[in-house]
């Protein structure tokens, strides 16, 4: 049909749409199959139809006029999801592709920086090694004030790994973190530098009791063995300590002396 210029109806519910050609259609509203054929046929006229419908009195055409208010409502919703799609979400989809070439489907580093959780006045960290394995790979670096692991697969972010840190005077790691650009590794020292143990003897080689020894402020008496064991603070800790032994009757011994782990020294004094 041409375009469609006047809507009447017979008041039993049947509808006639003529063109400006006088060419018509009748339709029943009770007839669901020929509705849904005239909103197919004729669904670029469907506006001007509604239009020409507006205020009638009779319930058949605003029957009508409700239904096609509500497919005319229906396509602007479609035409609105096409235009979104169309200038937002299609760029957006690819911008996003563009991201993920460029950015998260490469490899990418991560920075290991280590953080004493607790110092000691003028013994900073200075050398370590850390392990990092993850996938089937694994990887050992020396480690300063940072370390960094590159090429890291870009699918493994945000994925578990393993890491292990070892170096003398610390408390060795072994422990899982979750893959991302840096990571700070929370290290501490043992207590290798806390005790200094030792004998003390006089000339002919005899364990002397009663000795007293010295470091910094802290001291203590040997044993009937002539042995002595000193603790050290963590706040007073260091690599060698000035250690002084004396007993009424002998000359005073001093010294600066490496603490080492589990070694015992030996002191001959004399008169």
């Amino acid at each position: 049909m041409d375009k469609i210029n006047k809507v009447t109806t017979d008041g039993n519910n049947n509808i006639t749409l003529q063109d400006v050609s006088g060419h018509d259609i009748t339709i029943n509203m009770n007839d669901t199959a020929a509705i849904e054929n005239l909103i197919k046929e004729h669904s670029g006229q469907l506006a001007d139809i509604k239009a020409l419908l507006a205020n009638r009195p009779e319930p058949a055409l605003q029957e009508l006029e409700k239904k096609l208010t509500i497919v005319v409502t229906e396509n602007r919703s479609s035409k609105y999801v096409k235009y979104v799609l169309l200038f937002f979400a299609l760029p957006a989809a690819f911008m996003f592709l563009m991201y993920w070439y460029f950015v998260l489907s490469k490899p990418f580093s991560m920075t290991v920086t280590p953080i004493e959780t607790v110092m000691i006045p003028n013994m900073p960290f200075e050398l370590g090694t850390v392990s990092l394995q993850y996938g089937d790979k694994t990887e050992e670096q020396t480690l300063e004030t940072e370390t960094i692991f590159k090429q890291i697969p870009a699918n493994l972010k945000g994925e578990t790994a393993h890491l292990s840190f070892q170096a003398n005077g610390f408390v060795s790691i072994d422990t899982s973190i979750v893959l991302g650009e840096s990571f700070q590794l929370p290290i501490r020292r043992d207590n290798s530098l806390g005790i200094m143990s030792g004998m003390v003897k006089d000339e002919d080689n005899q364990p002397l009791s009663g000795v007293r020894v010295s470091v910094k402020d802290i001291s203590t008496i040997t044993d009937e063995m002539g042995r002595f064991r000193l603790k050290i603070p963590f706040e007073l800790q260091a690599e060698e300590q000035r250690i002084s032994i004396f007993k009424e009757g002998f000359q005073l011994w001093e010294r600066i002396s490496p603490v080492i782990k589990d070694e015992e020294s030996s002191v001959i004094l004399r008169k």
